[in-house]
């Protein structure tokens, strides 16, 4: 199967689900991630072939199975025969946004990243051997390429005001900030 255009796209998609379920696991960020599949329901016999169709094309042309579900077999799952038939994503993924923006943030500071929020980007530049410049409204930002470290290596920790030490978790409340031997903060 040739995997350029729409399928290398989706391919890149399927990558980008595995890469934010794995920074939930390896940050600790508890925003419902679930990997149970979805269930789209058809109201109308023209619903269910349009189903049909989806799923033939994401079987040819993506190499994504799913499984179309007659009444019958939706009956016996639901206990209903009012829809006509459904198609089962497997591989679909859930979670609840805000709580994994909030987290990827707390995550993000952790490691030593500064957020500034209301502050909209105007222009980026990728800088030759790694690295961003990104001008915004308030002014000039560089980032270097990260290193792949977690806040999680960091142990001994000094608690900050109104916030206790959890070690291994960076939560709001709950987010200690440490000095590391050698100087810097890091959370842990």
């Amino acid at each position: 199967m040739d995997r350029s255009g729409p399928a290398s796209s989706y391919d890149s998609f399927r990558e980008a689900v595995d890469v934010v379920e794995e920074l939930t696991q390896t940050e600790r960020i508890e925003c419902d991630f679930n990997r149970s599949g979805r269930l789209g329901v058809a109201f109308t016999p023209q619903h269910l072939e349009s189903m049909r169709a989806t799923q033939r094309d994401l079987a040819e042309n993506f190499d994504h199975g799913t499984h179309l579900l007659t009444r019958s077999e939706l009956n016996s799952e639901l206990g209903s025969d009012y829809y006509h038939g459904a198609l089962l994503d497997p591989l679909s993924d859930a979670l609840h946004v805000g709580k994994y923006v909030h987290g990827l943030a707390e995550a993000a500071e952790c490691a030593g990243a500064e957020i500034h929020e209301r502050n909209a980007a105007t222009s980026l530049t990728r800088l030759p051997g790694g690295g961003l410049v990104v001008d915004t409204l308030n002014g000039t930002i560089r980032a270097r390429p990260s290193t792949g470290t977690s806040c999680r290596s960091v142990r001994p920790c000094e608690t900050r005001a109104n916030r206790t030490c959890v070690h291994g978790a960076c939560r709001t409340r709950r987010r200690a900030l440490v000095t590391p031997s050698g100087g810097g903060r890091a959370c842990t």
